[in-house]
């Protein structure tokens, strides 16, 4: 009797889930930005935010897929770190966009 490798469709399933919802809320979060931006700076912001979270979408499912074929191949999945750079450099260019959005003050 041999081992499964990993469980199929629990533990992949699982991370791109989370991952989505990561990505939808960045997505949300610029869309958010690109409304209540009366400056054409925030709107590019806005822009940049959204362009990367579609990004990242396109990167998790392509990882997603890669991994489940290597697994079902029965090798090991590498580490996706594109897909957690990519992640990782939205969240900290949205972070400091509203950053500065609250020190400027929003023109009111």
């Amino acid at each position: 009797m041999t081992a499964q490798l990993f469980d199929p469709g629990l533990q992949p399933e699982r991370t791109i889930l989370a991952w989505r919802r990561t990505i939808l809320s960045f997505a949300i979060a610029s869309v958010v930005v690109a409304r209540f931006a009366y400056d054409p700076m925030w709107l590019t912001t806005a822009g940049f935010g959204i362009a990367i979270s579609a990004t990242g979408w396109i990167c998790i499912e392509r990882r997603q897929r890669t991994s489940i074929r290597s697994l079902l191949a029965g090798n090991i999945a590498r580490p996706a770190g594109v897909a957690i750079t990519i992640a990782a450099i939205a969240t900290l260019c949205l972070g400091i966009a509203g950053g500065i959005w609250l020190i400027l003050g929003t023109g009111n």
